[in-house]
């Protein structure tokens, strides 16, 4: 699995959090702010990202609390991305 880190969190809560409030306002019946977000925000969100990325492989080491350190272990508890212990078999539990 890829190493779970603010970077990729990041842009994972951006997307969710652009998509829900589409969705929501959506459903309220308004069509200016969608949209405003769909062509406005959204792109500039997106590039900001985009560009933040680049440095995810640099060979400098520039803001490596963004790129390097793996957050999935204390993710998975919380989220339940893993089956609780208590719900393995014995063979699934090595």
């Amino acid at each position: 699995h890829p190493k779970l880190t603010v970077y990729r969190l990041l842009v994972v809560i951006t997307t969710i959090g652009f998509g829900i409030s589409k969705a929501v306002l959506s459903y309220q019946g308004r069509t200016i702010v969608p949209v405003t977000l769909e062509w406005f925000l959204e792109p500039l969100m997106r590039s900001k990202l985009y560009w933040l990325g680049l440095y995810e492989s640099n060979t400098i080491g520039l803001m490596p609390y963004l790129f390097t350190t793996d957050y999935s272990s204390d993710i998975k508890g919380p989220l339940f991305l893993s089956p609780p212990s208590h719900l393995l078999t014995p063979a699934q539990k090595t």
